[in-house]
């Protein structure tokens, strides 16, 4: 016997795999692709399109970088680990809080 569900009163029937739903037509003819438009292909190498590309960039683009103001990071650093701490921080003061680190991450274990 079969069982109904709850919000159901049609009994439940076995689920047989139905046929599988077939397009009439092709989906690549009717699909609009970055390569073209209404079915025409676009042309990125036109004035406009180079145009509107390069404001795009300039948008996304930190205009003030230069990555040759940074040293290479594989390189050895010239100066001492404490010449790179904010103005006010010493080496005392970066000792005391390591121990407040090493404090609370012992107290929560």
């Amino acid at each position: 016997m079969q069982n109904n569900t709850p919000s159901s009163s049609r009994p439940l029937a076995a689920r047989m795999p139905g046929q599988l739903h077939t397009p009439t037509h092709s989906f690549s003819e009717a699909a609009f692709t970055p390569e073209s438009v209404d079915g025409k292909p676009i042309n990125w190498n036109d004035k406009r399109s180079r145009e509107e590309f390069d404001i795009a960039r300039a948008r996304l683009v930190d205009q003030k970088f230069n990555i040759r103001d940074y040293p290479d990071p594989l390189l050895p650093r010239k100066h001492p680990q404490s010449h790179y701490y904010p103005k006010g921080v010493t080496a005392e003061t970066e000792a005391r809080l390591l121990k407040l680190i090493a404090e609370i991450k012992g107290s929560s274990a």
